[in-house]
């Protein structure tokens, strides 16, 4: 079956590059520049958090059921209260940051992270500008 979450992953991965090496393209830091601010807007109306991320996690959240779904329709006939109940357990969503900084193994508490990601937007932003 495929993967939603995966290709949403993808653009999402995509367009942090676009973002962060956009103004090597001359005719890209106009775009960039009308870009950033409004990225920088979407995050500040919706609790620092990416659309992009939450529609990640909802379709992670959906495919998830759904693979459950299917394994508890071909483990019908044996049933375990423990591991059910292992299942049932709900994941806390993750922020794409984050998911990319554990797997490049740098741990960095969210209050820096989001400063992090501030000043890089930031500097994206101005650079695209002076450009």
């Amino acid at each position: 079956m495929i993967k939603f979450s995966r290709w949403v992953n993808r653009l999402h991965s995509g367009f942090i590059i676009y973002l962060l090496t956009g103004f090597l393209i001359k005719s890209q830091r106009s775009v960039l520049v009308l870009v950033i601010p409004t990225l920088q807007f979407q995050f500040l109306t919706n609790n620092n958090k990416c659309i992009m991320t939450q529609l990640e996690n909802k379709l992670i959240e959906i495919e998830d059921a759904n693979d459950k779904d299917d394994k508890d329709k071909k483990d019908e006939d044996e049933k375990d209260g423990d591991d059910k109940d292992k299942k049932d357990v709900k994941k806390e969503p993750v922020s794409f940051i984050d998911k990319k900084m554990k797997e490049f193994n740098i741990n960095i508490s969210p209050d820096n992270q989001e400063r992090l990601v501030n000043c890089i937007l930031y500097g994206s932003f101005l650079l695209n500008y002076f450009l």
